[in-house]
């Protein structure tokens, strides 16, 4: 999985807030059935956020409904942003090793 993070999409948006992470590990786990458990899962699941912005759980339903896939949260990061209308195309960089909190 490293080799396809280093080559996944930069992060469009801020990291999110641990308010708003614990928000989306609840949709998480209401999409997939499976809980953010590790600190790891954690700081993937805010680098998916971080790439995919508000559109990030239609991302991971998306891709849960195509793979049946419980742990999507790699496929997630590595996948393309789509834009969303008006919004602009930026990077905000990436963080050492797609980590969000330490």
């Amino acid at each position: 999985m490293s080799a396809r993070i280093a080559s996944a999409p930069p992060f469009r948006h801020p990291a999110p807030d641990p308010a708003a992470l614990d928000e989306l590990a609840a949709a998480y786990l209401a999409i997939t059935g499976s809980p953010i458990r590790s600190r790891a899962q954690r700081n993937l699941l805010a680098a998916c956020a971080r790439v995919h912005g508000p559109a990030v759980l239609d991302v991971i339903r998306a891709r849960f409904a195509a793979t049946g896939v419980n742990n999507c949260l790699g496929l997630v990061r590595t996948s393309l942003s789509v834009p969303v209308a008006g919004e602009e195309q930026r990077s905000v960089g990436r963080d050492r090793d797609d980590g969000i909190f330490r």
